[in-house]
């Protein structure tokens, strides 16, 4: 599937889909995820949003694994507070924020992010949440805990960052064997 120009690409409420092997190009959205949607996204090209690439809202469920998210104004993958989501593999480069995940969340693994104000911004995650082994690189910050974040974050290589790892507002990660270059 290519879709291109369409204010939301691809709007799933309330349904579970499969989204994979597709390029979705100009616009404004990319994938918007509203209440009860569960999604898995793989292999799926984004580029050129004036606002993100994908976003799960309140109480919905994504998996995205070996995405290429490039090129959107504010978001690469952005979720609300109650939305599960396992986000793996990824390359993710020219956002604002490559990835915003808000509350507890499973592992972060494996993405590549690149040429982001703030590669990963994590808001409020709890002690089991885990951001392991991707790396990051040409960001202003790396890895950004906000309001009362305490995620492990470990085994992540961040290269040419202004800011590696920057916790305020109450945030207290345990932060271990990572590689700041």
């Amino acid at each position: 599937v290519r879709i291109e120009g369409a204010t939301v690409s691809l709007n799933i409420v309330g349904s579970r889909v499969n989204i994979s092997s597709s390029r979705l190009q100009g616009g404004t959205k990319g994938i918007a995820l509203a209440v009860g949607a569960d999604a898995v996204i793989e292999h799926v090209v984004i580029s050129g949003m004036s606002e993100g690439g994908i976003d799960a809202s309140v109480r919905s469920r994504i998996k995205v694994s070996d995405c290429k998210i490039e090129d959107v104004a504010v978001y690469g993958i952005q979720t609300a507070k109650q939305a599960v989501a396992s986000i793996r593999n990824n390359q993710i480069s020219g956002a604002k924020f490559g990835i915003m995940l808000n509350g507890e969340f499973p592992p972060l693994e494996g993405n590549i992010l690149d040429n982001c104000e703030v590669a990963i911004a994590l808001i409020q995650a709890s002690s089991g949440s885990i951001v392991r082994g991707n790396k990051i690189t040409n960001s202003t910050v790396g890895i950004g805990c906000h309001q009362f974040c305490s995620p492990v974050i470990e085994q992540n290589i961040l290269e040419n960052c202004n800011k590696g790892i920057d916790c305020f507002q109450g945030s207290s990660p345990t932060i271990q064997q990572n590689r700041f270059i």
